[in-house]
């Protein structure tokens, strides 16, 4: 079904949209992603959640987008077209979009700013809501998702065979990125599971985007040391925490690389992680862990728990199982720095 040219509109526009020419890569019932020459980004209906390299469209009919054409002209988000109240940034009469030759109207348009915004003066209710996740994700995650690394008991939904092997693999790896030798955890997870984006690949974008609000957490230190500079404890702290932030900005670009594939789907998503880059949906989450009450965890969890078959989930399970593994050490070399030590993983000297 044609849908006629007044029912098209964009709803929001992702940050990091380029300009292309752009072609099918997959169709899904609600999503439409396309590539051009390494440049990427998803057509959407208005019920899936805006994102950096996403284009929420309303009238979208996925089943028979062919081609997209993005130009930008002199109007770009750089120009400085904001709202003084939220910040967001209004689409530019410059750009020409155009879907299977026909140009897409920008009134009512907006930019999806996606860089995750993690405020670290709440890591108290931070670390409670953290436990509140990981209970509901034992008990809510979608069936056959990584959610089986926190609750055994979901084993049971593997078939024995191929299946176990691979959660048993998975499983182990796992345990290497959280207390081993991360890299090679790392190395042995990726592309590791099921679906579209194997589930390890999930896993690892959860991760990247927990090494920012771990670097993030770091803060707090900081600005602490600032107000106790009598003995001279000040400076130690604020030094242990800016080497600290150092070290897992310099680890984030490690796993980055070390989990690339050549997987289109899974590699644009692993790049958008490192850089800090997240959809409406994980923003949200982050959000509520840091300021909500458990409800706004419990909506928000459910919300990211159906992006896909188990995607969200096990993005969810990353994000959660290093944020309580890695923040307890984090600190804890902190504490060591001041006194002169450093924290060790087995042969990778993670924290130092």
């Amino acid at each position: 079904m044609v849908v006629p040219r007044e029912m098209i509109e964009i709803v929001s526009f992702g940050d990091l949209v380029e300009s292309g020419f752009y072609h099918v890569h997959s169709r899904f019932t609600r999503v439409v992603n396309m590539t051009d020459n390494g440049r990427f980004v998803s057509l959407v209906t208005p019920d899936i959640d805006a994102g950096p390299l996403t284009i929420v469209v309303r009238g979208l009919d996925p089943s028979g987008v062919e081609g997209l054409t993005i130009e930008m002209g002199a109007g770009t988000p750089c120009d400085g077209a904001t709202s003084p109240d939220d910040g967001d940034i209004s689409l530019c009469p410059g750009w020409t979009i155009t879907l299977d030759g026909r140009r897409i109207p920008l009134d009512g348009g907006r930019i999806y700013k996606s860089a995750i915004d993690f405020q670290p003066h709440t890591l108290p209710r931070f670390r409670k809501n953290l436990g509140i996740l990981g209970l509901l994700l034992a008990e809510l995650a979608p069936e056959k998702s990584l959610a089986f690394l926190l609750e055994r008991e979901r084993l049971a939904e593997f078939r024995a065979g191929f299946e176990r092997a691979v959660v048993d693999h998975i499983g182990h790896s796992v345990r290497d990125i959280l207390h081993g030798d991360t890299l090679r955890g790392v190395e042995r997870l990726k592309g590791c599971g099921f679906g579209l984006t194997p589930a390890g690949d999930d896993f690892i974008v959860g991760l990247l985007i927990a090494t920012h609000i771990l670097e993030r957490s770091v803060e707090p230190v900081r600005a602490g040391a600032r107000s106790v500079s009598a003995t001279g404890a000040s400076s130690k702290r604020s030094a242990a925490g800016s080497a600290l932030g150092r070290n897992l900005a310099l680890l984030r670009t490690r796993i980055f690389e070390t989990a690339r594939s050549g997987n289109t789907l899974s590699d644009t998503f692993l790049y958008l992680a490192e850089g800090g880059f997240v959809t409406q949906g994980m923003k949200d989450l982050v959000a509520a862990l840091s300021f909500g009450t458990p409800g706004d965890v419990r909506r928000c969890a459910e919300h990211l728990f159906s992006v896909g078959a188990t995607s969200g989930a096990d993005m969810a399970v990353g994000l959660q199982m290093t944020l309580v593994s890695w923040q307890a050490r984090l600190h804890g070399a902190i504490v060591g720095r001041m006194m002169g030590t450093s924290v060790q993983h087995d042969r990778e000297a993670q924290w130092s």
